[in-house]
């Protein structure tokens, strides 16, 4: 075990509380600092695979997600194409672990309510509406100032600031997110008795993914091409979202027919985070999305992070310096974040190339049985240890 007087946690989002979760479990001390002072989420579902789940058996919060979440093994995710026909319908195949769901789909409140009970009642002191503003290194360990007027000493700071992340910008500055070139439409809605299982549409240059997101509600993420980061007016958002999905056949006209208006409608254009190696200077390590913010087309995104915390904890367990711990941990992390991240632009790119084209999309049996594979290949690898 690694010996350490005092881990400081910057950012309380899903990377940083299951962070804190996983040293409290080994009995390294640590604290959370979050620069927002409540915990509204910007968000609308979130589907965490078997990557996330596997990994958040650690903090032992995964039945619980799965009893406010969705998980049916009987309803996977079926690909549709923009006519509602069936294109691939992979098994439920489960890395998690006998008695456990191989994925689970949860609003995103209802998720960071799951964590934060486990963070309450691991002990780790968390202070709200508060953030670093200087870093300090010292041959013991690195002084902390904070925006409140305190400061602190620490052994290490990790930063799970997500995308625009403080602790980046103060030791790596000059790494900002870059506009991917998709946006993204999410909301949640009362969930009729016949959408029982996960579907993705493809087709048009756009995806719709129709996600249940627990017995009552579900998901809709549609992703399209955009060449501004400019938003629309938010008055338009809910026209323009049943305007430009309307392509798609199958349950989607009957659901685009739901109530919804303008504040039900969250939209984002998507953004990368590609820090170049290593993610760590010195006393101060970056995870997460600060770290590798890659585009959805995978669904991985929270499940990378997850895994980057509960790794890392993990090597401060095994290790005997702090140095040679975090350098295991970042050797482990590095080339599967890369995958993820590479793999998911690619398929965005390849998914919404056909924008223009006002023919439905239509996958012949030879192209199926290529996305098969190449679904399986993607699968295994991610299947692998973390």
């Amino acid at each position: 075990m690694v010996k350490l007087d005092k881990v400081l946690i910057v950012g309380a989002g899903i990377v940083g509380q299951v962070l804190a979760c996983s040293l409290a479990k080994r009995n390294i001390d640590c604290e959370i600092v979050e620069i927002k002072d409540n915990f509204d989420i910007a968000g609308a579902g979130i589907l965490i695979q078997g990557t996330g789940l596997r990994a958040l058996l650690d903090i032992g919060i995964v039945e619980e997600m799965g009893e406010v979440g969705f998980y049916d093994p009987e309803k996977n995710i079926h690909f549709l194409d923009t006519l509602g026909e069936v294109v691939l319908a992979p098994p439920d195949i489960n890395i998690v672990g006998e008695g456990y769901p191989s994925n689970v789909a949860i609003r995103r409140e209802a998720f960071h309510e799951v964590l934060h009970r486990r963070l309450e009642a691991s002990g780790v002191p968390l202070r709200m509406g508060t953030t670093i503003e200087a870093l300090n290194e010292t041959a013991d360990g690195i002084d902390v100032s904070f925006s409140d007027g305190t400061e602190g000493a620490y052994s290490l700071v990790i930063g799970c600031d997500g995308l625009r992340s403080k602790t980046r910008d103060m030791v790596f500055p000059g790494h900002d997110p870059e506009f991917a070139g998709f946006c993204n439409w999410r909301l949640v809605l009362p969930r009729p008795d016949t959408m029982d299982r996960p579907l993705w549409l493809w087709g048009h240059g756009k995806t719709l993914g129709i996600i249940p997101v627990s017995d009552t509600e579900f998901y809709f993420a549609g992703v399209g091409k955009a060449s501004t980061t400019e938003r629309p007016p938010q008055e338009t958002v809910a026209d323009t979202f049943r305007q430009k999905f309307a392509c798609f056949g199958g349950p989607v006209p009957d659901l685009l027919k739901l109530d919804f208006g303008p504040e039900d409608v969250l939209y984002t254009v998507m953004e990368e985070v590609r820090l170049p190696a290593p993610w760590h200077k010195g006393r101060v390590v970056i995870m997460g999305d600060a770290a590798h913010a890659a585009c959805p087309f995978w669904a991985q995104g929270g499940s990378m992070g997850i895994e980057d915390a509960v790794a890392f904890a993990d090597e401060l367990e095994k290790g005997d310096g702090w140095q040679e711990a975090v350098a295991a941990w970042f050797d482990r992390r590095y080339e599967r974040a890369k995958f993820v991240q590479d793999g998911s632009f690619e398929t965005g790119q390849n998914l919404t190339r056909d924008e223009e084209s006002d023919e439905p999309k239509f996958f012949p049996p030879p192209v199926r049985e290529m996305m098969a594979k190449q679904g399986a290949e993607t699968a295994k690898r991610l299947a692998a240890p973390f």
